[in-house]
């Protein structure tokens, strides 16, 4: 009797919650992505940064201790942000990822990925430059993920014992990450990270010689300097 009296409590709170969390996680239509025009690639960007700074500001606070905060966050991120069509299943893992933040369409427009296609292979220079095209400030880092931004990762196995570390491109992959939660191409979509490694990572592990991953080098995106609107 007491748990079923706990349960219904923590039921009434958490619709309390959402009540009061609804324009926070799920934003009017005049305040999200699909509102702005999207024929200029600085409204894409501007409204890929508000969503950002409005996930980490705002929704993840609101969902602290929440009991669907993983669903909700994700939700949150699946409709606050571009993401990749169902239909895009031949993107390769680094126009993905960089779709996930700003949409297939705005990165095809890009130098290097419209030369590759969205097929194509995009190195750690591509991907530099395609930020800076972008107009990102962002930092590189060789040793983590990043709070906010995108990873190239290597997954490990024996022929890591053949190469130095990062010189095997064959078997490295892009992802995005936002506060704990990954984009993959190979899933498309966000999973909350212990999801990630357990539904996609240990599915390469079974399929594959892969015996773990790790970070080849990351890319913190700030989300303090947005673009230029007249750019």
């Amino acid at each position: 009797m007491r748990e079923a009296l706990e349960n219904g409590n923590s039921r009434r709170r958490a619709a309390v919650l959402l009540r009061q969390s609804a324009l926070i996680i799920f934003p009017s239509p005049d305040t999200t992505h699909s509102a702005l025009p999207r024929h200029t690639l600085s409204n894409v960007l501007a409204s890929t940064i508000l969503t950002l700074q409005r996930f980490q500001s705002f929704v993840l606070p609101a969902l602290d201790d929440h009991w669907l905060r993983d669903s909700l966050a994700v939700l949150y991120l699946e409709q606050g942000l571009p993401g990749l069509p169902p239909s895009d299943s031949m993107v390769a893992c680094g126009p993905a990822a960089l779709s996930a933040f700003f949409g297939l369409s705005a990165v095809m427009r890009l130098s290097r990925l419209h030369k590759r296609g969205a097929a194509g292979w995009l190195n750690r220079r591509d991907m530099e430059a395609s930020l800076r095209e972008l107009g990102l400030h962002f930092v590189r880092r060789d040793d983590k993920l990043p709070k906010c931004g995108l990873a190239i990762i290597q997954w490990e196995g024996p022929w890591s014992k053949r190469s130095f570390r990062g010189s095997n491109l064959a078997h490295s992959h892009w992802i995005a990450v936002v506060d704990g939660y990954v984009f993959d191409v190979m899933w498309g979509g966000w999973l909350p990270h212990d999801a990630w490694q357990d539904m996609v990572v240990e599915d390469i592990m079974m399929r594959r010689e892969v015996q773990g991953w790790s970070v080849m080098s990351s890319y913190e995106l700030s989300l303090h300097v947005l673009p230029d609107p007249c750019g």
